[in-house]
């Protein structure tokens, strides 16, 4: 799901765990924390903005498929989904989650499918990733049916919680790279809808997530009782602290589809159709 010729980035699960029965722990574990619960919700609503059905689907830089239950649902059809991953333990851990679907092992700057076989396509954290982002898209254009659907997510340079990580990176003496060091450039919503329709797309929804940084005051109360060595009641003050704060984003979840709340969520989401 990063950079074709990267290196392996600690700490980076698809990068550090190789066997698919130990990834799709680690991932299913890490996608039920409460900001992935949060982008999976965003994007399930998108996507009921589909209006025709697809049969189709292609999961590009796929991971273990967290949106796909989700997604299924939300899509009309009943679609089959196709995941596209560069790492076997990606690919595999997907299959494992979802034995129903297909998979391919793919670079994802080269995707080894036939054009116009999607009626949909989902991009769903990747682009950050990519050097080349407009040549990312336009080949994911060649897959897609004209009329067709992509979804894209990524993180939003427009966001609180972007604004907080760049002072406190700032503070640190290192660069903010978000949550995930193989990330090379962050968009907002101009500046996506102007590579998707470079790429050939018309954005046709926006949509938000993720509004108030629930893990900054979560990480500040239970930062004392990590100096002093007390790693259990860290932890317990550490999820304390943070569900009353996660709880709050939902009102603001609620109406993420309105243009001056969206701009501000840490997730961006669009959907567009090929032209």
């Amino acid at each position: 799901m990063s950079r074709p010729a990267e290196a392996a980035a600690p700490g980076v699960i698809y990068e550090a765990i190789r066997a698919p029965e130990d990834y799709v722990h680690a991932y299913n574990e890490l996608m039920s924390e409460p900001t992935n619960r949060l982008r999976v919700r965003a994007v399930t609503d998108i996507l009921r903005h589909i209006d025709a059905p697809a049969h189709r689907v292609v999961d590009v830089a796929s991971g273990g498929g967290a949106y796909v239950d989700a997604a299924r649902a939300a899509i009309p059809g009943h679609p089959r989904f196709f995941a596209a991953d560069r790492q076997f333990a990606c690919v595999g851990g997907y299959r494992i989650n979802h034995p129903w679907a297909a998979g391919a092992l793919a670079d994802v700057t080269k995707l080894p499918f036939r054009s116009e076989s999607f009626d949909v396509a989902m991009c769903l954290d990747i682009i950050e990733h990519l050097d080349d982002d407009v040549a990312f898209l336009r080949d994911v254009g060649r897959l897609v049916r004209p009329g067709g659907w992509v979804v894209v997510s990524t993180h939003n340079s427009r966001s609180v919680t972007h604004i907080v990580g760049l002072a406190t990176s700032a503070l640190q003496g290192r660069p903010w790279l978000g949550w995930d060091p193989t990330h090379v450039r962050f968009y907002n919503e101009h500046s996506l809808r102007a590579k998707l329709t470079a790429a050939g797309f018309e954005p046709v929804a926006f949509n938000g997530t993720y509004y108030l940084p629930f893990h900054l005051p979560a990480r500040v109360a239970s930062w004392p009782l990590e100096l002093l060595g007390l790693k259990s009641a860290a932890r317990a003050v550490y999820k304390l602290v943070r569900a009353p704060f996660y709880a709050l984003n939902y009102p603001f979840e609620k109406w993420s589809g309105m243009p001056m709340l969206r701009a501000f969520g840490w997730g961006i989401v669009v959907l567009a159709r090929r032209r």
